[in-house]
Parts: C-alpha cells; sequence; structure tokens
C-alpha cells in the first residue's frame, strides 16, 4: 500500500522549464537560517522546488540488530520538523514538495528537466550511498552536494581534513588556537517562484505515523508528551530558536553550563538542542552566534 501512496504523490516538473530551474532536496538541514545547501541553490535560480522525501524503510524497519531504525516518536519529531519548514518556506513565497518513496526513484521524477538537484552533503555511508544513487538515477539533471551543518568548514578546523586527531581533546585544542568559524548567513526573506507543476499534491501533503508505518496504537502514543521526558520536544525550527532564546537568554543558563552541562534531571540541565541539531533545525555557526550575543550583552 505503501507503493501505491508513492505512486499518486510525486510530482514532475514541465519538462519544457527553463534551464535555470532547479530543486533543493532538505534532509537533515530542515531549517532556512543558515543553510547552506539552500544558499547554492538559490544562486541565480530562476524557480526553485523545494523537496522532502520520506523513505518507509527509515522508520518501522528493523535492522541488522534487531532495533528499529526510528520510533514513533522521533518520527513525529521529524514530521513537525518538516511541516514547521514548510510554514516557513511558504512565509517567504515558496513551498515544500513532500513525497513518501526511495529518494532515488522520486528525486528522477519529480527533477525531470531541472538544470540541478542541490543538497547538503551527507557524513556517513547511507547518507552518501542514497546521493550516489539520485545522481546515477538523475539523468540530465547534476546533483550538487554541498557542506553544511558542522560549526566549522572542513579545511578551516585547525588541520588538515584528512589527518583530524582521533582524540577529541587535541581536536578541539588545534580547531580552538588555528580554526575560522564563519558567520551564520540569514534567512532568505524572499524566495524564487516555484516551477510549473503538474501536480500540486505533494504541495499539501505530508504524511501520518500510519503511513511511515506504526500501528495506530503507537501512534497515537507518540502524539502525547512521555511525563519521563525532561520537557515536550516540539519539532522545528522555530522551537529550536524558542529553545535557544529561554535555556540561553530568558533562564540565563549559559552562564552555568560548566557546572550543569552533564545533569540529566530537569529542562534547565544542559541546552537540550540535540534533537534540533540532529535534524539540522538550528545550525551550530547559529548557536556560536548567539552565544557571542549573550557573552556581549
Amino acid at each position: 500500500w505503501l507503493l501505491c501512496l508513492v505512486r499518486l504523490r510525486p510530482l514532475s516538473c514541465d519538462p519544457m522549464a527553463p534551464a535555470a530551474a532547479r530543486a533543493v532536496w532538505f534532509r537533515a538541514d530542515l531549517r532556512l537560517d543558515d543553510n547552506p545547501a539552500l544558499q547554492a541553490a538559490l544562486k541565480g535560480a530562476s524557480a526553485l522546488l523545494p523537496v522532502y522525501v520520506f523513505d518507509p524503510k527509515k522508520f518501522n524497519t528493523p535492522t541488522m540488530a534487531g532495533c528499529r531504525k526510528s520510533s514513533a516518536r522521533r518520527a513525529r519529531f521529524l514530521i513537525e520538523s518538516v511541516a514547521c519548514l514548510r510554514k516557513r518556506l511558504e512565509a517567504v513565497g515558496s513551498g515544500l514538495a513532500v513525497v513518501v518513496g526511495k529518494c532515488d526513484q522520486v528525486l528522477p521524477e519529480m527533477c525531470a528537466g531541472m538544470e540541478g538537484i542541490w543538497c547538503q552533503e551527507g557524513f556517513c555511508s547511507e547518507e552518501q550511498t542514497e546521493e550516489v544513487r539520485v545522481a546515477k538515477h538523475a539523468k540530465g539533471c547534476q546533483l550538487h552536494r554541498v557542506w553544511g551543518g558542522t560549526l566549522y568548514l572542513p579545511e578551516e578546523c585547525g588541520c588538515k581534513a584528512n589527518d583530524v586527531p582521533l582524540l577529541f581533546t587535541s581536536f578541539k585544542n588545534k580547531a580552538e588556537s588555528r580554526g575560522c568559524i564563519r558567520d551564520p548567513s540569514q534567512a532568505p526573506k524572499k524566495m524564487p517562484p516555484l516551477p510549473e507543476l503538474k501536480s500540486a499534491d505533494a504541495l499539501t501533503y505530508m504524511p501520518t505515523l500510519q503511513d511511515l508505518g506504526y500501528p495506530e496504537d503507537e501512534a497515537k502514543a507518540a502524539a502525547e508528551h512521555d511525563p519521563r521526558g525532561v520537557l515536550p520536544f516540539q519539532g522545528g525550527e522555530d522551537a529550536a530558536r524558542q529553545r535557544l532564546q529561554k535555556w540561553m537568554f530568558e533562564d540565563d543558563k549559559l552562564r552555568e553550563y560548566f557546572e550543569i552541562r552533564n545533569g540529566m534531571m530537569g529542562d534547565s540541565y544542559s541546552s537540550k538542542l540535540s534533537p534540533w541539531l540532529a535534524l539540522g533545525c538550528i545550525s551550530p555557526r547559529r548557536i556560536w552566534k548567539e552565544v557571542q550575543r549573550y557573552e556581549a550583552e
């Protein structure tokens, strides 16, 4: 049934679309602020199609060790983050096409006739393999991979990218003494128009947890806050910025971070930004810039 859903949802651009029409494939960079792949795709684009693909194999699917790729609660956080991204894109004159399927099958169909697809370069083997497959099947539509999601660029981290110290302390010392952190880029205030589409269903579609393979009872439980959690985690760039503002400025917890960073209980111990950082709802460079602002105040 998932295959049927996928076949109903993808949309293709007109093969006669202008040569400058492009796509930006969002992955673990679900934000507009300080997004290098988005910024690269915007340069020279007369039309731009933002896309997110939910691949069912990344959710309620057992791995070799028996654990699932993702719990329903984690998948709910992702869906919220993608929904927030769509809202932010619509606010600047664009939108977000959302589909369910395999990236190497969906993206070539959606982006047929386009100049290229831009995405954040993956760090790990599964993401890199996915990029290779998309590039192979997207014939005539080049895949452009852009580094992002880290505090330092590989060539600006204070040591050679192919000779990084194995010990974190050694790396940290070199990065702090020799490295260079670039200022974060601002979110675009206006996006190029969407390309002409054969079907606009994907611009409004958002999968449910059941669509991703979770049973109804588990999906229902995931929609409610787990009282064992230190705080209700809401996905998305807006929630990430709100958490940063509250923890750093309103509650003034950065001042005692060294003492509380390893605490486990309560919402004030450490920043709790990890879930948002993992999906790219906020960038490390934006957090660094806010730390500078905090210290200046």
